[in-house]
């Protein structure tokens, strides 16, 4: 990597993390050396700088990390869709209408749901459920006529009831047959109900599929029905009367599809068996398209698992075009298009905002001589410092390495000290500072030197909890960090959380001409906070999170544009020791009941004084209400990052309010 010290501009950041890319048109470098979220279009939407953010929160006392969501990015993912629907139908010719609806499953959490609801009459944007509690939630939330409850997933006879009554409420409430079992119970209940259901059916494709979740679709899918339980679907609801309640065809590819092709393979089988049950006679007039619509996580615009080989107005097109085509050509009505795009619509919503707490390598590292009386192996290190180039920095990284490992041996055959063996680490440790230092690629890739020369940087943050993908499934999410970035980063790391795990750490990352082992970063200042954003985590990480090591919810903030600046919505606190403890069933009182009983005992037997015993319990009680997070204001780290002065503020690029 080119020396650190070599001049560096802020376009320059945004192209070695692809945040030029990924991040369009929503995050941007800022001149200033700061990621920036962009509310609204055109030139006068609001700015606003995450680590601005960052010092904010910490200044008002509250901890990171937080996840900041930003409703005005989701109102826009959701207007540029509906929008490149409808500028699709109106270039085609289509005669049909879009209706679009957000997979609950996706963020239910409830501002998510209610930033969805606002928008229901404007853009007839409804909800979709897959599950009791889904559906009680989403019932309440379709606020306009038009818009459209889905209703998937396995179902009891309680769930076809809530649907039933969405109908009667109002609501036009699909109740979508996954299941061939599930056509008397529909039946029965809607009898009992005396109401017409509005069923759909959903269907396995067997063409299309690609991608990380491909096998959710075709044979191996979970969902659906196959094309024999079909038939017996149309025949059982032709044989009861009730063939006219069937009004919507579903299937559903898989989450993620990068590749423009597999969606038009899907679109193409599902269309033929559309115009089949028009044949059928059954009087279908909405074709539901499932979700699939990708995002570039990577910023490569190809067909890889993290990233897509389409833009928005291709899938439209797409879409439009083929369900058009196949309609025509059997001349049949166009049916309205319903999508459930849950991914496309929350990723960009949200950011994971954490600090560093530091790295794992002594920045003092200083190498000087070895001793005559020296062993042999830490002369033949110092022999490497003295002679590497940049040339050589791959060979010499090779032996020393090599004789790293000559050195662990003598040490456990007991031939070497621990002080011997400490000399040695630290001119193998020298050795790396200089080779990061040395103008490696002028990109910043740090191609085959990457996994040699690393640190470990160890944010405050889980990823158990908050980006759980990364450790389930390996999804790539963008990380950088969110200021800094007029700087050149002068070394490599890797990304650790603070569980105690050797899987909490981040194995890929964004950024060069391809996806790297390690992360470009800046050296670490002494009593200078540095701030990481992890982006695109709005789909599923908040709601798949889980409390290992015991490590809650982080922090939540929100971000909206106002009056030509923005507002920071202190929404909560991180989940506290004691809330977390609840969870795994220890209560808050029997605990400082058990501690109590251990103090009075310690201080009876003079292990403890009154004082300390004291100071024991205010601890334990200050513990049990705190976050479970390392708690760095209270290091002295507001000191060391002071709030900007009111003078200072009236320059920066939001005027900031922080309400609670």
């Amino acid at each position: 990597m080119p020396p650190a010290s070599s001049p560096w501009s802020p376009s320059q950041s945004a192209s070695l993390y692809r945040l030029d890319r990924w991040g369009a048109p929503f995050f941007a470098a800022s001149d200033s050396g700061e990621v920036e979220a962009i509310l609204g279009d055109g030139p006068g939407a609001s700015r606003v700088s995450l680590a601005h953010v960052a010092r904010e929160l910490e200044a008002a006392g509250h901890e990171l990390p937080a996840i900041v969501r930003f409703p005005d990015i989701l109102a826009s993912r959701i207007s540029r869709l509906v929008g490149g629907f409808d500028d699709a139908i109106a270039r085609h010719g289509y005669r049909g209408r879009y209706r679009g609806c957000f997979p609950v499953k996706v963020n239910q959490k409830r501002e998510v749901i209610d930033s969805v609801s606002s928008l229901s009459r404007r853009f007839h944007f409804g909800l979709e459920a897959g599950t009791k509690a889904e559906l009680a939630a989403a019932m309440v939330n379709v606020r306009d006529p038009e818009a459209y409850l889905i209703c998937n997933g396995y179902k009891d006879a309680s769930f076809i009831d809530l649907a039933l009554y969405g109908l009667k409420l109002g609501i036009r409430t699909v109740i979508v047959i996954e299941r061939t079992e599930e056509v008397p119970v529909i039946l029965e209940r809607a009898k009992a109900l005396k109401t017409s259901p509005l069923l759909g059916v959903r269907i396995r494709i067997n063409g299309g599929g690609c991608g990380r979740w491909s096998s959710t679709s075709g044979d191996r899918g979970l969902f659906g029905l196959s094309t024999l339980e079909l038939v017996r679907v149309v025949d059982h609801l032709r044989n009861e009367g009730m063939l006219d309640c069937l009004r919507m065809l579903h299937f559903h590819q898989g989450s993620q599809i990068p590749d423009l092709r597999a969606v038009r393979y899907g679109l193409e089988e599902a269309a033929s068996i559309f115009v089949e049950l028009a044949a059928e006679g059954a009087p279908l007039s909405v074709i539901n398209i499932g979700g699939g619509l990708a995002i570039d996580y990577e910023g490569t615009a190809n067909a890889s698992q993290s990233s897509k080989n389409y833009r928005l107005a291709d899938y439209c097109d797409t879409v439009v075009e083929v369900i058009r085509d196949y309609m025509d050509a059997n001349r049949l009505p166009h049916p309205d298009i319903v999508s459930e795009s849950g991914r496309a619509i929350a990723s960009h919503y949200s950011v994971l905002l954490f600090r560093v707490l530091g790295s794992g390598q002594s920045r003092d590292l200083e190498a000087y001589p070895p001793e005559a009386a020296a062993p042999r192996e830490l002369r033949m290190l110092y022999e490497i410092i003295e002679n590497i180039t940049p040339e050589l920095a791959t060979l010499c990284l090779r032996q020393a390495d090599q004789i790293m490992e000559q050195c662990r041996v003598k040490f456990a055959a007991g031939e070497f000290s621990l002080r011997q063996l400490a000399g040695a680490s630290r001119l193998r440790g020298c050795l790396s500072k200089m080779v990061a230092a040395m103008p490696v690629n002028p990109a910043g890739n740090p191609g085959e030197l990457g996994p040699r020369v690393f640190q470990n940087y160890y944010g405050n943050f889980s990823i158990f909890q908050s980006l759980p993908d990364s450790w389930a499934i390996g999804q790539l999410f963008p990380i950088m960090p969110v200021h800094r970035l007029d700087e050149r980063p002068g070394q490599h790391a890797i990304i650790a959380d603070i569980t105690c795990d050797c899987d909490g750490k981040i194995k890929r990352y964004v950024g060069g001409a391809d996806e790297l082992e390690t992360l470009p970063v800046h050296t670490l200042l002494p009593g200078q906070p540095y701030y990481l954003g992890a982006f695109l985590t709005g789909a599923y990480q908040e709601t798949l999170g889980d409390i290992h090591n015991l490590l809650a919810a982080p922090a939540v903030v929100s971000v909206r544009a106002r009056d030509g600046g923005a507002e920071i919505d202190f929404a909560h606190d991180a989940t506290t020791v004691s809330g977390v403890l609840g969870m795994v069933d220890f209560d808050e009182e029997d605990l400082l009941a058990a501690l109590r009983a251990l103090a009075d005992e310690a201080t009876d037997h003079g292990r403890l004084t009154e004082a300390e015993c004291r100071s024991l319990i205010r601890l334990y009680d200050t513990t049990l209400k705190n976050s479970t997070y390392l708690n760095l204001l209270e290091n002295g780290a507001r000191e060391a990052s002071p709030p900007a002065s009111p003078e200072n503020q009236e320059h920066t690029a939001i005027d900031t309010v922080i309400t609670s």
